[in-house]
């Protein structure tokens, strides 16, 4: 799922409208319009407060390292 798709479900989930979430996320409505259509990508901190106002809980996992002996 593409970060625009992911924030159209999170925003619809929370029941808000885009200038609902914008507004909770400091973020101007067009630039969450922008967002969820795929036109633009937000910077990191912009995408963490579009979700957080959304009520998204946002997990970052380590990688997998693998590595062999002989």
């Amino acid at each position: 799922m593409t970060f625009a798709e992911r924030l159209r479900t999170v925003r619809l989930a929370a029941g808000l409208t885009q200038a609902e979430l914008g507004a909770r996320a400091g973020v101007a409505r067009p630039n969450v319009v922008a967002y969820e259509t795929g036109r633009r990508e937000p910077r990191f901190d912009s995408a963490m407060a579009l979700l957080d106002a959304a009520g998204a809980e946002v997990v970052v996992e380590p990688p997998v390292v693998w590595s062999w002996s002989s």
